[in-house]
């Protein structure tokens, strides 16, 4: 089920199509956070986890200001609806709550998306202070310590890890997406409905980054 869910909520962000509600106009406050890997990776540093500590969508707008937030809902493939609340201001990871109630209430999951140009991604998302949108596939193995295994590109799965190998990041309940961080053409090798594993020849281990990255909230995991 949570595995499910994973390649679910990642395939609705690569391929979502929806209408978007104005929010408010204000000045949005970014968040910071401090923690063991503040040090590391800079003051701008936001931790996805604490996401969870959110109530609802008022309490995501008071921690990032209204001017770039989003309050939306998506279909899935089966009928159901997903609501979320979203911050993005161009400079920095796309953040999303995803909301277990019908009023945008209590996380059901967080995500992290990469934003372009790699210049202008001023803010850090951590993931359980290790992973981070924009970080290269060669450095999510080292933290994962094993190979990792991930869907080829161009389909509906396109990029999502399906396998950490039994590695650290194997039951952290996180989904991770890969792919390029320019504007570029996969190569054939990487293309369609097929498993890649990361030691492969045409896994290029600098070019292939983490796009998104998705956390279950701990009291949605069996």
């Amino acid at each position: 089920m949570r595995t499910r869910f994973l390649y679910l909520a990642l395939s609705i962000l690569l391929f979502s199509c929806h209408e978007t509600e104005s929010p408010d106009a204000a000045q949005p406050v970014l968040s910071r956070n401090s923690g063991p890997d503040t040090k590391e990776y800079g003051k701008d540093t936001c931790y996805l986890e604490s996401l969870f500590r959110l109530k609802d969508s008022a309490d995501f707008s008071a921690r990032f200001g209204t001017e770039a937030v989003v309050h939306d809902s998506v279909w899935t493939e089966e009928g159901t609806v997903l609501r979320y609340t979203s911050y993005t201001n161009g400079a920095c990871p796309e953040v999303r709550v995803y909301w277990s109630g019908k009023n945008f209430q209590g996380p059901h999951s967080v995500s992290a998306e990469y934003c372009f140009p790699e210049a202008e991604a001023k803010r850090v998302m951590i993931a359980h202070g290790a992973v981070y949108p924009g970080m290269s596939l060669r450095e999510l193995v080292t933290r994962n310590e094993a190979v990792i295994t991930f869907a080829g590109f161009g389909w509906d799965r396109s990029g999502i890890v399906t396998s950490f190998g039994g590695g650290k990041l194997e039951k952290q309940g996180m989904g991770i997406s890969l792919g390029y961080t320019e504007n570029a053409d996969y190569p054939k090798s990487l293309m369609g409905d097929r498993l890649i594993r990361s030691d492969a020849p045409e896994a290029d281990p600098d070019r292939l980054r983490v796009r998104r990255i998705i956390l279950i909230n701990p009291l949605y995991i069996d």
